[in-house]
């Protein structure tokens, strides 16, 4: 799923306008400049069906928006979510979409990094 994530994102002209191929799952490389952003999966579930067996994935995913400028964050999420949000289901990077809908977002400012940060979660959903 974060290949296909990773992908929609940096083939979204309105995402690297502003972070380039700065899009990272997991973990962000040392020494790298904002802004970015940085994604990971917080929980699965699976929803089962009429056979018992669950034929679909369904997962909390944050992304991270990160700049020293609160507008540039803002703008990263705001992009972020219009390449993400109601994304018309199919096969990418071999998973199987079954769509993806945005769910909350707020802002932060991580003091360690001393940067701005907006985080944006959606529910993702993967056919088995």
């Amino acid at each position: 799923m974060d290949k296909a994530l990773n992908y929609i994102l940096v083939n979204n002209a309105g995402v690297t306008a502003l972070v380039g191929t700065k899009i990272y799952f997991g973990i962000i490389p040392q020494n790298i400049s904002e802004p970015y952003v940085l994604f990971n999966e917080v929980n699965r579930r699976g929803v089962n069906d009429k056979s018992g067996v669950a034929s679909v994935d369904v997962s909390t995913v944050q992304f991270d928006c990160y700049s020293s400028s609160p507008t540039i964050a803002i703008n990263t999420a705001e992009a972020v979510r219009t390449a993400l949000d109601r994304y018309a289901h199919g096969t990418i990077e071999g998973t199987n979409l079954a769509g993806i809908s945005f769910e909350e977002q707020h802002n932060d400012f991580d003091e360690i990094m001393e940067l701005h940060r907006v985080i944006i979660d959606f529910q993702v959903r993967v056919n088995k």
